[in-house]
């Protein structure tokens, strides 16, 4: 049987997230959806590319490979 209920809950800090509910049942397992508002003023959300380096063929933005897509279907104009 599954049980859904959803918490409002504020990140401390080190981004410890507490959730209390003593009717839950000691040992059991359950799967936790994290959804963060952020707002203009707080600071993002580290890109992949900072933590791992700019990988081969890997994009840092949307705007990197909609140039990259662009450069290649314009490669791909006649070449007859």
């Amino acid at each position: 049987m599954t049980h859904t209920f959803k918490e409002t809950v504020t990140i401390k800090s080190g981004g410890l997230i507490e959730i209390r509910r003593p009717d839950l049942p000691e040992g059991a397992i359950a799967d936790v959806e994290l959804t963060v508002h952020l707002s203009d003023s707080s600071e993002k959300f580290p890109r992949f590319s900072d933590f791992f380096g700019q990988i081969k063929n890997c994009f840092v933005s949307g705007d990197e490979m909609e140039l990259f897509f662009r450069a290649e279907r314009d490669s791909w104009e006649r070449r007859f």
